[in-house]
């Protein structure tokens, strides 16, 4: 009995000392990362994110519908909906949206 107690115990101490071994690399792998990402200097990461979001902003249409307002003062004063129905006329006028394809035409008949 009391050598089965001993296998035991050292086979429990044997698995605790490779569970450290495994804690301490991973600590060592956490450690690198957060090294590693405070060597980026914030200046430079907030430069690329703001210059990111001023091209994302422009690209998702809030230029063209800049460009629709300056072409006619007049579609400054209408509503929200007619601006948006007008908005929507003046992209197909200029090319701007999707056609639906004639497999799609078909299958909503």
């Amino acid at each position: 009995m009391e050598n089965v107690l001993l296998v035991l115990i050292t086979v429990l101490m044997t698995l605790l000392v490779y569970l450290q071994i495994v804690m301490m690399i991973r600590i060592s792998r956490v450690e690198k990362t957060i090294l590693s990402i405070r060597s980026i200097k914030p200046d430079e990461n907030l430069s690329m994110i703001s210059s990111r979001s001023s091209t994302q902003e422009k690209s998702h249409g809030q230029g063209l519908f800049d460009q629709f307002l300056a072409e006619d003062p007049q579609r400054k004063l209408l509503t929200k909906r007619e601006s948006s129905e007008a908005f929507r006329v003046w992209r197909k006028e200029q090319g701007m949206t999707w056609q639906k394809s004639e497999s799609e035409d078909d299958a909503e008949a």
